[in-house]
Parts: C-alpha cells; sequence; structure tokens
C-alpha cells in the first residue's frame, strides 16, 4: 500500500512538472523589448574662414568713408583734431580720394592698403590691419611677395644723384624683375601688435561696444598707435621691404612670444574675452578673437634724388590654415621660382607720345582705326607721366563693330590649330578716368578682336559712385549647333579713379571646345581665370552666316556700344602704353 502511495505521489508530481512546463512556455510567447534609434547622423565638415579689414592712415589724416563707396582723406582726430587745424601745406589735404580702408571682407583686388602716387621724403603713414579667423582655431601666415621696385624714369636730379646708374627697364624682363629702383630701400617698416591697454584682444565680439576697435573694453586697442609701455616690442623696426619679402613670416612666434611676455596662462588662448584673449601659448590664431597689426611706414628726411619717380609695388598675402590636428605646421615657403612664359613672335606697342601721334581723331594714326562717329581721340590728358593719352567716351554708341575704335592689327595672330600659326596673345593697356567724380552712364568694353569685331573675350568697365566696376564675361555652350550661348558676367571689383590701373589680358588658345584659358590681371594680380568665346562661335546659331568657325586674334577693339550717355562727351576713360603680343606657349 505504501508503494501504490508513492506511485501516486509520483505521478501527480510529474503531472504538476508538465503543467508547470506549460505555464512557462506560456509565458515566454510575449517578448520585453526596447529599441533605441540614432536618426539623422551626420558628418559635416566644420569651416575655417579668414577675414581682413583696414583703417589707413597719411601724414596726420585716416581714409574715411564719407558715403557708400566713397573714401576720402579726413582729419585723425590726434594729430589733426579736425579739417580745419590742416595746414594748407599738408599732402594730402582733407576731401582727398583715398585708398585703405575697409570693413572686414575677403581681399580682392579693390583691396589695397596702400596706393600712394605722389610720396616724398618725411612722409609717414600707418595701417593697422584686423584679421577675424571665423569657427576655428588657425595657424596664421603673413607674406610680402612680388615685389618691383622700378627706377620707371630717370630725370636729371636722378642721374646726378647717388643713382648714376638710373635706367628704364620693362617691368616684365629680368632686369625689371631684380628690380633697379631704390624706394625698395628706402621706405622702412614699423610693426607691431596693436592689442591695447590689457593683454590679449578684447574688441569685435559679440556684446562690445562698439563692435569693433578702439572698444569700451579697451580704449587703446587697435587705435593705430604704438604704446610701447603695455604693448610689448616692434617685431618690426626699421625694416626695409627688400628685407622682410623674404618671408614668410609666422604670427604664432609673435602670438606665443606675446603669451609668455604678458604671463598668460590659458594655453588654449579663449579667456572669453578677458584678459590675455587671443593668446595661445603655441601661438595659434584664435576662432573667436580679432587680432589688430598695425604697420606703419615712413620714408626718412635724408632720402634723396635717387627716388624721383621710382616706384614701389608688392603683393601682401594673408593665409590661415587649420589648427586642430596640425601641431607641427610651419609656414610653407612661397614658390618664386620663375616661370617660363611663352615665346613672343610679334609685338607692339603704343603711348600716343609726340610726334608720332597728334591730339585730334584717333582714326588713321600709326595704323589706329575709328570711321564712326564715336567720341574717340588724342588729348593732352595724359593717364601717367607722359604727354598724351587715347580718350574714349560713350557719349555716341551704334551696335556695329568694324567702325569702332580698333588698334592695330600684328602680322601674325593668335588661335587654335588650323586657325592661327601661334597659340597664346596676351593684350595690357592703362586705364584711367577723364574725372575723379563719377561720370553718370559712363560704359565701355574692351575685347582681343581679329579686327573686325569678332570678340574672343570681354572686359566691361563702368562708371559707379564708389569707382570704376570692372565685369569679366565668358561663354560657355554646350553644343550642338544651334544651341543658344550663355554670357556668364564675374564681378572683378571696383578700380579707384584716383589713380590708373594696368589691365592684362592673356589666352591660352587650346584645341578642341571649351578649353581655352584666359587670365585677367589687374595692376600685376591675377585675379580671374575664365574661358573664350570659342564655344559660341562653334555651336550658336547666331554663327550660322559665318559658317560656325574660329576667328584668330590679332588686335584690341574698343566699342562703345550700348546705351548712350551724351554728358560724358569730351570725357569718359584715358587709355595708354596699349600694348599686344602673340606667340606660342
Amino acid at each position: 500500500m505504501n508503494g501504490s502511495l508513492n506511485v501516486t505521489r509520483i505521478v501527480t508530481s510529474l503531472g504538476m512538472i508538465v503543467f508547470l512546463g506549460a505555464l512557462i512556455a506560456g509565458a515566454t510567447g510575449a517578448f520585453f523589448n526596447d529599441t533605441e534609434t540614432s536618426t539623422g547622423n551626420i558628418f559635416r565638415a566644420g569651416a575655417l574662414d579668414l577675414k581682413v579689414d583696414s583703417v589707413a592712415h597719411y601724414n596726420g589724416l585716416v581714409c574715411t568713408e564719407v558715403d557708400d563707396d566713397v573714401f576720402v582723406w579726413q582729419a585723425d582726430g590726434t594729430t589733426f583734431p579736425t579739417n580745419n587745424d590742416v595746414p594748407a601745406d599738408n599732402y594730402p589735404q582733407p576731401g582727398m580720394p583715398c585708398v585703405g580702408t575697409w570693413e572686414e571682407t575677403d581681399l580682392g583686388v579693390e583691396n589695397r592698403f596702400f596706393s600712394l602716387d605722389d610720396i616724398k621724403p618725411g612722409d609717414i603713414g600707418e595701417n593697422t590691419i584686423s584679421l577675424h579667423v571665423i569657427d576655428n582655431d588657425a595657424w596664421g601666415c603673413f607674406y610680402v611677395a612680388n615685389v618691383a621696385d622700378d627706377d620707371n624714369d630717370c630725370t636729371e636730379p636722378e642721374t646726378e644723384s647717388s643713382d648714376a646708374e638710373c635706367s628704364v627697364v620693362d617691368p616684365d624682363t629680368e632686369l625689371g624683375a631684380n628690380g633697379l629702383g631704390e624706394l625698395g630701400s628706402s621706405i622702412t617698416f614699423d610693426a607691431w601688435l596693436d592689442h591695447g591697454t590689457i593683454p590679449g584682444f578684447q574688441c569685435n565680439h559679440e556684446g562690445a561696444s562698439p563692435a569693433v576697435g578702439p572698444c569700451d573694453e579697451d580704449p587703446q586697442e587697435g587705435d593705430n598707435i604704438y604704446q610701447p609701455s603695455t604693448e610689448g616690442g616692434l617685431f618690426w623696426e626699421d625694416e626695409t621691404l627688400d628685407a622682410v619679402a623674404a618671408g614668410p613670416f609666422n604670427q604664432s612666434d609673435v602670438l606665443a612670444a606675446a603669451y609668455s611676455f604678458f604671463g598668460c596662462s590659458v594655453a588654449t588662448g579663449n579667456t572669453e574675452y578677458g584678459n590675455c584673449h587671443g593668446l595661445a601659448e603655441d601661438g595659434r590664431l584664435v576662432g573667436s578673437a580679432t587680432y589688430y597689426w598695425g604697420l606703419a611706414w615712413d620714408i626718412p628726411t635724408d632720402v634723396g634724388n635717387e627716388v624721383q619717380t621710382d616706384s614701389l609695388t608688392a603683393d601682401m598675402i594673408f593665409t590661415a590654415t587649420q589648427h586642430r590636428n596640425n601641431g607641427s605646421f610651419q609656414c610653407p615657403v612661397l614658390d618664386t621660382r620663375p616661370v617660363v612664359g611663352p615665346d613672343i613672335v610679334e609685338s607692339y606697342g603704343v603711348g600716343f607720345e609726340p610726334l608720332a601721334y597728334v591730339l585730334g581723331d584717333i582714326d588713321a594714326q600709326d595704323g589706329w582705326s575709328k570711321t564712326g562717329g564715336f567720341d574717340s581721340a588724342v588729348v593732352d590728358n595724359p593717364v601717367i607721366s607722359d604727354l598724351q593719352s587715347l580718350r574714349i567716351s560713350n557719349a555716341v554708341t551704334s551696335g556695329s563693330f568694324g567702325d569702332q575704335t580698333i588698334a592695330p592689327e600684328l602680322a601674325d595672330s593668335a588661335g587654335e590649330t588650323g586657325v592661327a600659326s601661334n597659340n597664346y596673345y596676351e593684350a595690357e593697356f592703362e586705364i584711367s578716368t577723364t574725372d575723379l567724380a563719377e561720370q553718370p552712364g559712363l560704359a565701355l568694353s574692351v575685347s582681343p578682336d581679329d579686327g573686325l569685331g569678332s570678340r574672343m573675350s570681354y572686359l566691361g568697365f563702368a562708371d559707379e559712385a564708389g569707382g570704376v566696376r570692372v565685369t569679366f564675361y565668358d561663354v560657355t555652350n554646350p553644343g550642338p549647333l544651334p544651341t543658344v550661348s550663355t554670357f556668364n558676367p564675374t564681378d572683378l571689383g571696383l578700380l579707384d579713379r584716383s589713380t590708373s590701373h594696368t589691365i592684362k589680358f592673356a589666352i591660352e588658345f587650346v584645341d578642341g571646345p571649351t578649353n581655352d584659358i584666359v587670365e585677367i590681371y589687374i595692376d600685376n594680380v591675377l585675379v580671374h581665370t575664365g574661358t573664350t568665346w570659342e564655344d559660341y562661335y562653334r555651336y550658336d546659331a547666331e554663327q550660322t552666316g559665318n559658317g560656325n568657325v574660329l576667328f584668330p586674334v590679332d588686335s584690341l577693339i574698343f566699342p562703345a556700344r550700348g546705351a548712350a550717355a551724351p554728358g560724358t562727351s569730351g570725357g569718359g576713360f584715358l587709355f595708354d602704353n596699349v600694348s599686344l603680343s602673340v606667340g606660342t606657349i
């Protein structure tokens, strides 16, 4: 009996086990779960943007914007508190046009720190230059490049001075590139970190009053005055351009030295605009800071006649390079090796000077033509320090081409294979206006041409309140015939009316469509690279009457087209030192 009970218990126990197993199996049919989703994952490159602004001073005056894009010299408030305090013999005088001042921007052809045409021994000037590195820390480098130090002309006092070897050379030749002038060794420069009384940079940030330096936080920051007791030593002192042009100048050297000199303690340089803001232990440019640099120049009074008529031009280049993950950065040395140029086979140059040119209508003078009734003449209003130039206005306009003002054609021409025997064309000229004030409606174009109006490139010049607007047009047309062409304008900035400017087309014709290269230079600086109008001739229906063939280039045309501006009669643009060349490259 006991054995039966034991069996029953065992059977019952097994049944319970089976039942419990069913319960367990039933419970596993409803899963606990949890899902986490990260949406919209993005890798985005950070930004690094360098902006530059400038305020120019010259002989006690400051270049000031008095109207939209109109800048004139005004009393600086310190040397001369008001314009009425400026002596009559001071140069410049209040109200004279100036360049060298602009607000925070990307630099372009119109942003020249210095453009001074009549400097003398004893003259002094200064630019306060501010650098803004936006969004990220960066390494800063500065270069003085493309220095041209030329005699230009040999006056009688100059040849009798210590510059007895004064000679005039083409600045594009090897001798010219080496420089024969004396300004480069005569003008001296001082430079300092213009951070004012408080070490570092507290101005020009959101909440600063005013928003740009000098500001309430540190009135002496960015004030264009060197305060030796608070700003440390000069990092350039009586340096010549010949000396500093060797470069590069690594800004981190100065900033790191300032960090140490002023006993700063925050290695990153970011103190939320407090003491030492912008001064990092490694000399980086801190992304939130605005850096003020003072750059002063003077011509010592003991400089003599040897600098008469000399000119000194140079490029000032600022670079910013990523700091993060780039701890071993060093400013690279610019490649200054000479570039092998084209093999020129024919050239033409003219300055419109007597006796080859007489005052009056340009037509039939030395190969120039102008058979239409346009306002185009040789005048005794020189562009540079010579006697005569060519004046053209758009007082009279026309849609024609062959009767416009056209330079003499070269015997050789340039174009693609089968069109011409040369593939390189270059044209250069100087341009200015007859009036320092705006001439409303004044507009002309200049184009490389075949002498009959088959233009292969285009620059437009239009007078505006702030200066002369330069616009480049090239053409795109993917084909096939007859596809309508797209004419693409590119704004190249404003030219200052107070001085002349050198403009150059350099064109390389490359066989095949959509590949010609046009370089535009303004004042010896490459400002734009585009293409020609080749595909307009290949594919546009407007050229079917000409067989959609390409034309050679051997001349330069100065057409007055579009809306006439009768008020410009007797005025307009002045052109001088026109040169044409063709060759192979």
